[in-house]
């Protein structure tokens, strides 16, 4: 299975490491069972056995995750349209509201997906836009925000700017290849729509570190000083003109009755409203614009709403345990140490194979792939912190087993 193309690779291997491994399921199980199948063919059976009950252990066990999940999320739910038939005396709101944000979290960090802090997204809505639009957002709406980034990586966009003479230019934009958007609105009506019960959750893809404020529901378009320029100054130069005229037509009326000079007045009155109308509704249509380009760029950039996110993740989470479970094993048997082999032996030799693999560099999130295999009884620790694997027919994942 083919998942990027070649120069998108070239492109990643620039990228910020990360600790996403984008390899799909059946592709790493392929090459490592072939691995296996070139020890002796007893080997792969018996490693294609080892496979399927770690397969089956997780899937057990992110099938539950999924359950708690969904079900802790449902009384915050806006799509939600079932009856909650809760008793007064169970757990309150907030004791849920609190609960979900935790099971969120975990679910988010095991699909490798960090947490932005506060002077990072603060960092970012200061810096110039990929878009070409400036925003402001009103962040006193939220109750609760929180983003969760994937897949750092800098991309190369084709703009035309005008002081360029729009000439076709290719400039690097730093992307985050997976958003995750958490909200919650503020008790207070800050905007139309506003809904203080209800927890918010985006996806998107390929969103500008510089744009984040545009997945904002409370953002509003900023118009530059070029579009202003362009609605001020014929506005100016159209009343200049109108006044050239009414002068003009004034001195002309001095010569004749009153009547002429009302008339005159007339023209004046008319043609600053006629101009004032034009600049409005030309600052309309400016803004129009930019919300289209916008409404456009997110129609096709997002992934999934609220129950559908909780969905995309636990399944995402699943998949990188999988991943980081197998690899570990694998590099464990590889290293066979009679004494053991040391955390930076194993983490050095993963993203080795990772890189040969991918052609990725990729950060391994060694110490948790170590205790999944120590807590599924697939490898052991010594005394002084070296590691050693369990013989593939003794290791055991079992899907009844405690996790």
């Amino acid at each position: 299975m083919t998942l990027q193309s070649p120069d998108r690779i070239e492109q990643d291997v620039r990228s910020l490491r990360d600790h996403f491994i984008p390899i799909s399921r059946e592709d790493l199980i392929a090459l490592l069972v072939d691995e296996a199948r070139r020890e002796s063919p007893l080997t792969e059976l018996a490693f294609a056995a080892l496979v399927r009950r770690i397969d089956e252990r997780f899937a057990k066990f992110h099938r539950s995750a999924m359950q708690e999940l969904v079900e802790t999320y449902a009384p915050f739910d806006p799509d939600c349209i079932l009856v909650d038939i809760r008793r007064e005396e169970e757990q309150s709101d907030e004791a849920r509201r609190v609960r979900f944000h935790e099971r969120l979290g975990e679910a988010l960090r095991q699909a490798n997906f960090r947490r932005l802090t506060p002077e990072e997204i603060s960092a970012a809505l200061a810096s110039a836009k990929a878009l070409g639009m400036r925003l402001v957002v009103d962040f006193d709406a939220f109750a609760h925000l929180s983003v969760w980034v994937r897949g750092e990586h800098t991309d190369r966009w084709t703009v035309r700017r005008w002081y360029r003479l729009y000439r076709a230019e290719t400039i690097d934009v730093p992307v985050h290849r997976r958003l995750v958007l958490v909200y919650q609105d503020a008790a207070h009506e800050s905007r139309e729509g506003a809904d203080p019960d209800s927890i918010f959750l985006k996806v998107f893809k390929n969103i500008p570190v510089s744009d984040i404020d545009s997945l904002l529901p409370t953002c509003r378009v900023r118009l530059n000083w070029f579009d202003r320029g362009k609605i001020i100054l014929p506005t100016l130069s159209g009343i200049g003109l109108s006044l050239a005229k009414v002068v003009k037509v004034g001195l002309v009326a001095t010569f004749f009755t009153g009547v002429y000079g009302v008339v005159a007045f007339g023209m004046l009155i008319a043609a600053s409203v006629g101009y004032s109308l034009r600049s409005f509704f030309g600052y309309l249509a400016t803004k129009d614009k930019y919300q289209l380009n916008l409404t456009r760029h997110l129609y096709y950039q997002n992934l999934g709403n609220n129950v559908g996110v909780l969905f995309r993740l636990v399944h995402e989470a699943e998949e990188q345990e999988f991943r980081e479970t197998l690899i570990a094993y694998r590099v464990l048997l590889d290293l066979d140490r009679p004494d053991g082999a040391t955390t930076a032996e194993i983490d050095a030799e993963a993203e080795r194979r990772l890189r040969r693999m991918l052609g990725l560099s990729i950060d391994f999130e060694i110490d948790d792939a170590l205790a999944k295999l120590e807590r599924f009884d697939m490898a052991t620790r010594t005394t002084d912190g070296r590691w050693r694997a369990v013989p593939i027919d003794e290791a055991a994942p079992w899907p009844d087993e405690r996790r």
